[in-house]
């Protein structure tokens, strides 16, 4: 029964908890990227069931881009019209690198793809949310992209070309507790 529950659970979480982000832009991504992480502490602790690893990780994929699209859909509303522009090429970029893995299974792509679209939504609705009368402009668009494409490119050094298990850090340091 836990071969099928498990993966169910988890399945059912990534599809659901995105829908949160229409309802609250900013906590919303934050409770989908928290989905995306626990996923495979999830599978780890209580066993991947009849999915297996192989499958999950192509189903990962497939999930991160579904909860993107959600994110992509609500930078649509931005007033901004130039940080709608720059949301859309940073999701058709990240797009572009998912499908070239894919084909290729060259995991350099996403050195070349990062997924900095997900932190620059989160660092613009942070800001529109948070910071009154922010504007994006093209100089705080290049300082954005710095702050959060720096650290997602070391992120995608770490687990795509030094092949890191990133997870296993986040796991042993920050929910040890459920490790015990």
């Amino acid at each position: 029964m836990q071969e099928f529950l498990v993966p169910a659970i988890v399945i059912l979480a990534r599809l659901i908890i995105p829908f949160s982000i229409f309802r609250w832009p900013f906590w919303g991504v934050v409770a989908a990227m928290l989905a995306d992480g626990a996923d495979i502490m999830i599978f780890e602790k209580f066993g991947i069931g009849v999915l297996g690893w192989e499958r999950y990780h192509f189903f990962d994929k497939i999930f991160d881009i579904y909860y993107l699209f959600f994110l992509l859909l609500v930078s649509l509303k931005w007033n901004n019209v130039f940080a709608k522009r720059v949301s859309v090429v940073l999701f058709v970029w990240r797009l572009l690198g998912v499908g070239i893995f894919e084909i290729t299974q060259w995991r350099g792509i996403f050195l070349f793809a990062p997924n900095i679209f997900e932190n620059f939504y989160l660092a613009v609705t942070f800001l529109t949310q948070y910071v009154p009368r922010f504007n994006l402009s093209p100089q705080k668009l290049v300082i954005i992209l710095i702050l959060v494409g720096i650290p997602k490119l070391i992120q995608e050094y770490l687990m795509h070309f030094l092949k890191l298990p990133v997870w296993i850090w986040i796991r042993d340091h920050v929910f040890f507790l459920f490790y015990r």
